[in-house]
């Protein structure tokens, strides 16, 4: 199945840190997004919270979660969130089963004009 990738667990440990989000970098979050961001859960917020103070650089979120999706429209971010098929693709990973409907691009697409349109 594929090449694959020796991970140095010891280098990555190393190198990896927990990024902190600071109260400052949620209330701006919330006031943005009209306080829909407090519909979510504490992992998603801070996610889109410190996605939102960072809007520069290159990055992307992935998430089947609708709330998050509209959460995220309403932050200006929708265009960022990519499938977990499409990270596979880039990844070179094909799996062998299909994914579910929720993970791929095509149900994310259907989702962002949703959000676009204000329906989901």
């Amino acid at each position: 199945m594929g090449n694959p990738i020796q991970v140095d667990t010891a280098e990555l440990r190393k190198r990896a840190s927990v990024h902190r989000v600071d109260e400052k970098t949620i209330v701006d979050a919330m006031v943005a997004s009209d306080y829909q961001l407090s519909i979510l859960d504490e992992g998603e917020k801070e996610l889109l919270a410190c996605a939102y103070g960072q809007q520069g650089g290159a990055w992307f979120l992935s998430s089947q979660d609708k709330a998050c999706l509209r959460v995220g429209t309403r932050l200006g971010m929708i265009e960022r969130f990519v499938s977990l098929e499409e990270m596979a693709n880039v990844a070179g990973i094909r799996p062998r089963i299909p994914f579910r409907t929720h993970f791929t691009k095509k149900w994310l697409l259907g989702m962002r004009t949703k959000c676009r349109l204000g329906v989901l």
